[in-house]
């Protein structure tokens, strides 16, 4: 599934995992300022709200996912993570 978070240009995936809920936060470049702003962004707002997270970063370092626990039962993806994050969270 994708959704499309605040004013970021393109749609993002989210996926589940080992029981987690993945956000693709960067892809392709993830040292432009932009990418970095955003990872510190989702982290540093995850971690604020006590909201365990991991950061996963592939290999050639093109993808940053950022990982947090599944919504409860019956919560819609879009808005768990439009409450995670505090910013407008649509799917894609």
């Amino acid at each position: 599934m994708r959704v499309r978070i605040a004013d970021w240009v393109n749609p993002r995936a989210v996926y589940e995992k080992n029981g987690r809920l993945f956000l693709q936060v960067s892809a392709g470049h993830i040292d432009c300022s932009i990418c970095r702003s955003r990872i510190e962004f989702v982290s540093c707002t995850l971690h604020r709200k006590g909201i365990n997270n991991d950061v996963i970063v592939n290999d050639s370092r093109t993808v940053v996912d950022i990982g947090l626990p599944m919504p409860k039962n019956g919560q819609a993806v879009d808005a768990y993570l439009q409450e995670a994050l505090g910013v407008r969270v649509e799917m894609a």
